[in-house]
């Protein structure tokens, strides 16, 4: 944001009263053409995050009285769920078979597994104690 706010306005900051409709769109574009890391563009659900977070912060503004109203309230972004591909069968078994030298590593992928047969969440098996077994 600081960069943008740069090439944006060559005075500095920008007012929260100066906040547009047409800063939001130059907002998006600049977020669009200026990826982080190379070859890595910030678009789809990454960049409908920064609207998001823009929008989350003006929206604070006007609960402070900062501003009489959020000048970007219509300003529309869409959240597109990710497709997750499902761990086959096959896969789980290559993966128990997998000789990893670290036993962190190792470590993680016995709570992956374990994960994958019981049903868990990964974070339920990572809060799991003896205390939760019957020896």
């Amino acid at each position: 944001m600081e960069k943008f706010v740069k090439q944006y306005n060559a005075e500095g900051d920008v007012l929260l009263s100066q906040i547009t409709m047409e800063f939001a769109v130059d907002f998006e574009f600049y977020i669009r053409s200026h990826p982080i890391r190379p070859n890595d563009p910030c678009d789809g659900n990454g960049l409908a995050k920064h609207i998001q977070r823009f929008k989350r912060i003006l929206n604070w503004a006007k609960e402070l009285k900062w501003i009489a109203a959020n000048p970007i309230d219509d300003y529309s972004y869409t959240m597109k769920k990710p497709k997750r591909k499902k761990v086959t069968m096959e896969e789980l078994v290559l993966l128990e078979k997998c000789v990893l030298v670290d036993p962190i590593l190792n470590y993680v992928k016995d709570l992956f597994l374990y994960a994958c047969y019981s049903g868990l969440a990964f974070i339920d098996c990572m809060a799991l104690s003896i205390t939760h077994f019957e020896l």
